[in-house]
Order: structure tokens, then C-alpha cells, then sequence
């Protein structure tokens, strides 16, 4: 069986920054203090090792899986663009090789808190109706029209983030076969004899406060539209699944799994399954 290779830098977390003057001074004196160990990290000797990592070998794809922000603030993805295009300039890869799906820093909380509440105490009662009203069925009983749109404005910043200032707008919601969640995008200029399929699947849409761990949910419906064709079959080639959270954070988690695992995440239809070795790890 031939061996092919795909070579991706994983990101995660960066959590950017910005005290502002509305902030209370906790918060911006926490900004403050942190400010220096953060420049260390991320800065010359981050930037030096990822130039490292580019030499020794072409990198082809940099996921970012969430957290780009830490309250999911406009202010904040203006100084992680910054921040990310020197990263890419650094590892050589063009923003369309850049692909991200938001985590729960990136969810303005106080935004829409009320739809929000009663979205949640939906996914505790009826997940099924609740996944299969995000992908444009009807809504289930007692949950009322607006509640989606609300819950939309909460990550609304990171999404303009990634529409406009990375031109990214394939990635957005909407834009792919599920109409609320999570983005489908097919690679066939990658070297290999067969397509990529990068799937980003959003865990972040129900987060909200401190205690999201096995309260929120991907819903079967988006890992059945994102990863499957218009004729409900996987996707052909090899697909790649990007997701903040570790899938035991979720309340369906376990489903999840079994989804994942029953379309195989590979090449349906023959013989040879696409296999792809890892560059090196970092």
C-alpha cells in the first residue's frame, strides 16, 4: 500500500489580549502583569522555532482548532491577525492554506445570554430536534425562531474576523452543505492522487459559561452534512476533521464517535484507502 504525505502545523489557544478601558481593573491589570511572559513565548523564540520546523521540510496546510481570542472581542483578532500573519510569513504558507474553527473564548458571552440560556436548556431535553433544527429543519416544540439568529451574534466577531480580514469566506457558516455550523472544503492542488477534504466542525456554537464541559454538542446533523456528499455517501479521498474541543467534553460525544467512525474518515468505494504519514511531529 503507497504511503503519501501531508505536512500541517497545528495551532490552538492563543487566547490574544487587549485591556480596555471599559474593563474592569482586575482584568486589565491581569493583561498587564501577563503581558511580558506572553511576549516571550510567542514572540522571537516561537517565531525562530517555526522557522526551524518550515526548513526542515514544506509545510502544507496550518490549522488553527479555536481560542484565537479571549473574550472573543474585535480588538483582540485585530492583534491575532498580526500575530498569525507573521506565523504563516514565517512557515511560508499562503492565508488559502490557513483553516480555523472557533473555541469557546471565542463566544462573546454576555451576547444574546438569554436565547442562549434557552438554547441550552433545549440541547439538555431534545438534541436531536435541536441538531436537526440548526440544519434547517423545523424548530422543535416550545423553541422559537429568533433563539437562532441571537446565538448566531455571539461568535459574529470571529467570523468577520476570518471573512474579512483573511478573505476566508468559505469557511464561514452558512457558506457549505450545513446552513448554521461548521464549513466543508475540498483540496485538490495538494500533490497527491486524491483529494483532501478539510472538515471544520464547530463545538464552540452553545458555549457560554464557565461549566461548558458535557453541556454542549456538535449534533449528528453536522457530522452527517459536512462529511458526507449531496448523495449522503463520505466524502472520497481523505478527510481531515478539525474541532476545538476533545469530543468526552461533549454531551454527545460518544454518538459523535460512533459517527466519525462509521464513515471511517477515508476513502469509500475501494480497494486502497489513501493513507497519509505525517511529516514529522511537533
Amino acid at each position: 500500500m503507497t504511503t503519501h504525505h501531508l505536512r500541517i502545523l497545528h495551532l490552538s489557544d492563543l487566547h490574544e489580549r487587549v485591556a480596555l478601558p471599559w474593563m474592569n481593573d482586575d482584568r486589565r491589570t491581569k493583561i498587564r502583569v501577563r503581558a511580558a511572559s506572553r511576549v516571550r513565548v510567542l514572540e522571537s523564540n516561537f517565531l525562530d522555532e517555526l522557522a526551524q520546523i518550515a526548513r526542515a521540510g514544506r509545510i502544507d496546510l496550518v490549522c488553527f482548532t479555536g481560542d484565537v481570542a479571549d473574550w472573543g472581542l474585535p480588538e483582540e483578532y485585530a492583534r491575532a491577525k498580526t500575530r498569525l500573519r507573521d506565523i504563516l510569513q514565517r512557515v511560508e504558507v499562503a492565508p488559502q492554506r490557513l483553516f480555523l474553527v472557533p473555541g469557546n473564548h471565542d463566544v462573546q458571552r454576555p451576547t444574546a445570554a438569554e436565547a442562549w440560556q434557552q438554547v441550552r436548556q433545549l440541547a439538555a431535553v431534545n438534541p436531536d430536534g435541536l441538531s436537526d433544527w440548526l440544519a434547517g429543519l423545523e424548530p422543535p416544540y416550545g423553541a422559537a425562531p429568533e433563539w437562532l439568529e441571537a446565538m448566531t451574534s455571539r461568535t459574529a466577531a470571529f467570523w468577520n474576523w476570518v471573512e474579512v480580514d483573511w478573505g476566508r469566506g468559505e469557511l464561514c457558516p452558512g457558506r457549505g452543505r450545513h446552513p448554521r455550523l461548521g464549513f466543508a472544503v475540498r483540496l485538490d492542488d495538494l500533490g497527491l492522487p486524491f483529494p483532501v477534504h478539510i472538515v471544520g466542525l464547530d463545538s464552540a456554537w452553545l458555549c457560554g459559561d464557565d461549566h461548558d464541559a458535557t453541556q454542549i454538542m456538535l449534533g449528528a446533523s453536522q457530522i452527517d452534512l459536512l462529511g458526507r456528499d449531496d448523495n449522503a455517501q463520505p466524502l472520497a479521498g481523505f478527510r481531515l476533521g478539525l474541532v476545538h474541543h476533545p469530543l468526552g467534553h461533549l454531551a454527545d460525544g460518544l454518538p459523535c464517535r460512533r459517527l466519525l467512525a462509521d464513515t471511517s474518515w477515508r476513502e469509500s468505494g475501494s480497494a486502497e484507502v489513501p493513507r497519509i504519514a505525517p511529516r514529522g511531529k511537533r
